[in-house]
């Protein structure tokens, strides 16, 4: 007789949700207008900083394998089925403190390139240096910012606090402090 072992209903789900979350994802939020995906395998142009142009910022991707992506490369594989549901034609590449890419910001062209004239080399042989580029540019993404910061303006910001949608009838009534109890003897005179 064969005897199969099963696992108690309620521990079933919480160890399928352990072996998933393990294995990590790669997890896509629309920022922007939607547009028609692009075959998984598509093309796209993958930026360490904001590029110069017409650009639209439409998803953004977070990257959370137990993979340490410090390649490039290595990177643009795991984010571009993706970035080509989004229908991106570019991202910018968001890398953490230890050099580890994790985020990506996904773009969509908007309108004509930028011309780039005859005697100019290849944009990939001039890399864009915070001296090159103009101090007043700030951000242009939210992905962009640090935290829960987002960019308003070209400047980082914190979003405006929301007031909570309920309240409690107790929070709504301001309360005041207590008067100290009279005493029923006087204070004494200073001296």
């Amino acid at each position: 007789m064969e005897m199969t072992r099963t696992l108690p209903e309620p521990l079933a789900p919480a160890l399928l949700l352990a072996a998933l979350l393990a294995c990590g994802s790669t997890k896509m939020t629309s920022t922007g207008e939607e547009y028609p995906a692009k075959p998984a395998n598509c093309e796209f142009k993958v930026f360490t900083t904001v590029p110069e142009g017409h650009w639209e910022e439409i998803a953004v991707i977070d990257v959370r394998s137990g993979a340490n992506h410090t390649d490039i490369a290595d990177f643009k594989k795991e984010i571009q089925p993706k970035a080509c549901e989004a229908g991106g034609d570019a991202v910018i590449a968001l890398a953490n403190g230890d050099g580890v890419w994790i985020k990506a910001t996904v773009l969509k062209a908007q309108g004509a390139p930028p011309a780039v004239p005859a005697t100019a080399p290849p944009a990939a042989a001039q890399p864009r240096t915070a001296a090159s580029t103009p101090a007043s540019a700030g951000c242009q993404f939210d992905t962009q910012c640090k935290g829960e910061r987002i960019c308003e303006q070209g400047r980082c910001v914190m979003p405006p606090v929301q007031p909570p949608t309920t309240a409690p009838e107790a929070a709504a009534t301001p309360t005041t402090p207590a008067a100290p109890a009279a005493s029923a003897t006087p204070p004494a005179p200073a001296k």
